[in-house]
């Protein structure tokens, strides 16, 4: 038990590192118009999803870390790569959308 609560939080804690500065870009550029301000959805998302991806490889690395072979598990291998791929295309395609939102546009 107390190793998930370390994944967690150190996953928790690189996640909200990665997000933080577009946090700050948000709220310096931060306007009074309707609809210029990112919803709090937007954040857990974004927080989620490195979240995630740092969950999803942390038994990867351990296993390389430790010396055993990566092909150990070949299909929980592909299965947590191709996730983690998804993952990933998931959070850069969310800021690549939102990057106006980050920068003061209305209408977000």
């Amino acid at each position: 038990m107390k190793n998930i609560l370390t994944n967690l939080s150190l996953s928790a804690i690189i996640s909200f590192l990665i997000v933080l500065p577009f946090m700050i870009l948000e709220f310096a550029t931060r306007s009074d118009a309707p609809r210029a301000n990112a919803s709090m959805m937007l954040w857990i998302i974004l927080l989620l999803l490195p979240m995630l991806f740092i969950l999803t490889m942390i038994p990867i690395v351990r296993n390389l870390r430790a010396g055993n072979s990566i092909v150990a598990n070949p299909i929980s291998l592909l299965l947590r790569v191709v996730f983690s791929a998804w993952l990933v295309w998931m959070w850069f395609d969310l800021v690549i959308d939102q990057m106006p939102c980050f920068l003061g546009a209305t209408g977000c």
